[in-house]
């Protein structure tokens, strides 16, 4: 495979990647905005089971943020070294054999 289709291929990997990191910072705000509000809620109108059930949407929300950050990291390595391949191509002088 030449490099530059490699690097290519590393931009959109990346680029998908990053999609998937929205996708799931989206679902993370959702979660996190949703029990940050409960928790306001005066002691009274939460019962036992309801606390419950922030709890664990709470760990939901962290596993989304934790998704994303590493989501985020692969597509940096990515973008990185597509970036990487694409420069040692253009300083080598590579010539393409399309």
């Amino acid at each position: 495979m030449i490099s530059r289709r490699r690097a290519i291929l590393s931009y959109v990997s990346a680029f998908v990647l990053f999609l998937g990191a929205v996708a799931c910072f989206v679902r993370f705000f959702g979660l996190a905005f949703y029990v940050g509000d409960a928790q306001f809620v005066p002691p009274g109108v939460c019962d036992r089971l309801c606390q419950q059930n922030l709890e664990e949407m709470d760990r939901q929300a962290g596993h989304w943020m934790l998704a994303t950050v590493l989501l985020l990291c692969l597509a940096s390595g990515l973008m990185f070294t597509g970036w990487r391949l694409r420069r040692t191509q253009a300083r080598t002088g590579a010539v393409s054999l399309e």
